[in-house]
């Protein structure tokens, strides 16, 4: 009888954590949808202590810190989340969620090769996300204007070869003869004749 008593109070005492931890993680994202980001961190924090819960609440740590421009500590956070999930095709979104925000957070670093792998591993658990794919086009044509920029100022070449220019420098070249044109143009005109008193 005792023994059935002391098992009954493990699973109550066992059941209370992982409430707690799902309390926090409610309490958070409360806090966290009202912009109140040091409490729903606070919360986030509390939850983290649960295994059951950490998952979640690393994830819902590393959305705050990308909230506040903390890129490092968001990083850090989702890469936890990752670590902390058990093996297998549970928590598929969560997973995905995981992906995707770290590879904003590479992203806003101008971590551009991070950040196309991190959406090519979230269209891998969602191959209909719009949003990842229009994000890992970004994060591409961002790595290829990165490796031009960079080719141009070691080398001296890249972007401007042989002569040519690109199509956003004609465009450039262009806009700027149109504005120096029409400022000369319009450069004194009415000034000539005298018109009168100027109050």
């Amino acid at each position: 009888m005792r023994t059935a008593c002391l098992v009954v109070s493990v699973m109550l005492i066992s059941g209370c954590t992982a409430w707690h931890g799902k309390i926090k993680l409610i309490e958070g994202n409360f806090y966290f949808s009202r912009g109140m980001m040091n409490e729903a961190i606070a919360a986030y924090l509390d939850a983290e202590t649960e295994a059951f819960t950490a998952p979640y609440a690393n994830f819902a740590l590393g959305a705050a810190y990308l909230v506040l421009e903390q890129t490092g500590p968001a990083i850090e956070r989702f890469t936890l989340a990752e670590t902390s999930l058990p093996a297998g095709a549970e928590h598929r979104v969560l997973r995905y969620r995981i992906q995707f925000n770290r590879a904003v957070a590479h992203f806003e670093r101008g971590e551009f090769h991070e950040a196309a792998a991190g959406f090519r591993a979230a269209l891998e658990l969602d191959n209909s996300a719009r949003d990842a794919k229009r994000n890992l086009e970004l994060s591409l044509i961002s790595l290829h204007r990165k490796s031009q920029m960079h080719e141009v100022l070691t080398t001296g070449t890249g972007a401007v070869r042989a002569g040519n220019k690109e199509r956003g420098e004609i465009i450039f070249d262009y806009v700027r003869r149109r504005e120096t044109d029409r400022w000369k143009s319009w450069e004194w005109a009415g000034e000539s004749a005298d018109t009168g008193p100027d109050y």
